[in-house]
């Protein structure tokens, strides 16, 4: 329903440029001229337009635009989102600008690295473990922190010969040899599985934080690659653009440990190409988590433009939390709701699409079957939450839309061949009571129940 991803994601890339450009002229003004941060400032600023792409798209670099942008201009209640930024890091509140302006020297570093070239003047560089760089298709971590001098006349080269890169710098005063270690990427597809950048280990609201595999699990990291890719391969059975925009769009997973055998995914309207999934050794469920973040991703940047939920009604549409989710056991707020029933439903849409293909492993269609039925049976109580609320006219339509297919085409092939009946297939985790009984349909109706009596009958 919300299709052509490259576009839009071509233009939050556009808008993200012009933030970043807002970042540099704003800490250009506040500095005395000639100053070591000013010196950094200009190079970026003057840098090639496609390598500072490179560094400032990938998650990381959104992150700190974000932040740093938000920290500059005060934006509401995004405040709260930096105080909890600045409490993972453990650091003061009030210390988190000089964080963010000393977090820049990685952004310079890596952009001397691709364009092999230095600032014209002398600059210090304070280059911490986690600066990641993507070179030759892969992505690449520095091994140990470092301070680096640096000389207009410094020379910087990259020895791509061996397993492990190599980056020299060499100056008038000394010769500095820094090692990158490989992370797993895949040759198919421009995606690496990250767990070192700070946007990857970030850890409180509004990021992810469930605990993450640990980096030794080496095997485990590689054959989630091979899980990713295939999962492709299936999305590109039923939407071909999808599978499309991942050979186009760098993208980065991080590998997470699903609490009770569950697997929940996360993303973030601020890092919209990094994936944070639960682990598992089952393409076509990570396909669903891969449909179901992109989907959030979609309605995120629609979001950019319209607020799709009337704000006069429902402030932000994430204060108040009152209406009942199919997928949580808590009252959940109107955009919280809006956006499952967006990406739920167009999961949905894939394991129906999925089984009138046909030729699915007899394994894999029960998988699918389930699923489906589990995720559209959750769908007829989130429409019915969701009717209740007031939206904006290019909200209404969307709404509308998911609605029609819901009630045109899922439920009707749900009731069809009474698919009901089946076992239920959990993903999402629960912290309450355990289901109510055996069938796909009594669990989803005994889940409604738990959630009223819980919450004094509110519906």
């Amino acid at each position: 329903m919300l299709t052509d991803d490259l576009t839009w994601f071509k233009v939050k890339n556009r808008r993200i440029l012009l933030e970043l450009i807002g970042v540099l002229n704003y800490l250009s003004s506040q500095l005395d001229k000639g100053s070591d941060l000013g010196v950094k400032i200009n190079f970026l600023k003057s840098a090639n337009l496609v390598i500072l792409e490179r560094i400032f798209l990938s998650p990381e670099g959104r992150q700190w635009i974000y932040f740093t942008y938000t920290e500059i201009k005060g934006k509401g209640n995004r405040g709260e989102t930096l105080k909890a930024y600045a409490t993972w890091l453990e650091i003061s509140r009030t210390v988190l600008r000089e964080h963010l302006i000393q977090k820049l020297d990685e952004f310079v570093f890596a952009l001397i690295v691709l364009s092999q070239n230095v600032p014209k003047e002398s600059i210090r560089l304070k280059v911490k473990e986690s600066a990641l760089l993507q070179i030759g298709g892969q992505l690449w971590r520095l091994q140990k922190n470092f301070d680096l001098d640096l000389a207009p006349t410094s020379k910087v080269t990259i020895d791509l010969s061996l397993e492990d890169i190599r980056v020299c710098v060499n100056s008038s005063r000394h010769e500095i040899n820094l090692g990158f270690s490989r992370l797993p990427s895949s040759k198919k597809f421009p995606l690496h599985i990250d767990l070192y950048s700070e946007a990857s280990r970030s850890s409180f609201p509004g990021r992810e934080q469930l605990p993450r595999v640990s980096e030794q699990e080496e095997e485990v990291l590689l054959k989630q690659i091979q899980v990713i890719e295939k999962a492709l391969d299936y999305i590109g059975l039923v939407d071909p653009s999808i599978t499309q925009y991942f050979k186009e769009v760098p993208n980065y997973f991080v590998p997470l440990i699903g609490p009770d055998g569950t697997l929940p995914s996360s993303s973030n309207s601020s890092v919209d190409t990094m994936f944070w999934y639960s682990t598992t050794h089952q393409p076509l469920l990570m396909a669903e988590m891969i449909i179901h973040e992109l989907s959030h991703q979609r309605v995120f940047r629609l979001q950019d433009m319209d607020p799709l939920i009337d704000s006069e009604v429902h402030g932000s549409g994430w204060d108040i939390c009152e209406i009942y989710s199919p997928w949580r056991d808590d009252p959940r707020p109107v955009n919280g709701v809006f956006h499952g029933f967006v990406v739920f439903t167009e999961a949905a849409k894939f394991w129906m699409s999925l089984i009138n293909q046909g030729g699915l492993h007899p394994e894999d269609l029960d998988i699918s079957k389930r699923r489906m039925t589990m995720l559209s049976l959750q769908l007829d109580h989130a429409q019915k939450s969701l009717a209740t609320c007031t939206y904006t006219e290019w909200g209404k339509t969307v709404f509308d839309a998911y609605a029609q297919v819901l009630e045109g085409t899922i439920l009707p092939y749900i009731k069809k061949h009474n698919l009901g009946d089946l076992k239920p297939f959990f993903m999402e985790f629960h912290d309450q009571e355990q289901p109510i009984g055996v069938s796909i349909a009594e669990v989803v109706e005994g889940h409604k129940s738990q959630w009223i009596t819980r919450n004094g009958g509110r519906n």
